[in-house]
């Protein structure tokens, strides 16, 4: 699965959407394979667009790229 989830997987706080997401993710024995921020603000940086896999050890290579005209990498 790939999308804007709109849940930072990043965050460590307990009652977050992002740790909820996780906990649904490891339910069904999937994992998120981007692990740095997505989205940068001036304050901020996040991982809320996913690429979620059932067999991460199948995925080669993933990461961001960064266009230079939006916060979304």
């Amino acid at each position: 699965m790939i999308g804007d989830f709109n849940s930072d997987s990043m965050t460590r706080n307990k009652n977050d959407q992002g740790k909820k997401l996780q906990r649904i993710l490891n339910m069904f024995g999937l994992k998120n394979v981007i692990k740095k921020p997505t989205t940068v603000a001036a304050s901020s940086e996040t991982i809320i667009d996913l690429i979620i896999s059932s067999e991460p050890s199948k995925v080669i290579k993933s990461g961001s790229l960064d266009p230079g005209i939006l916060d979304h990498k």
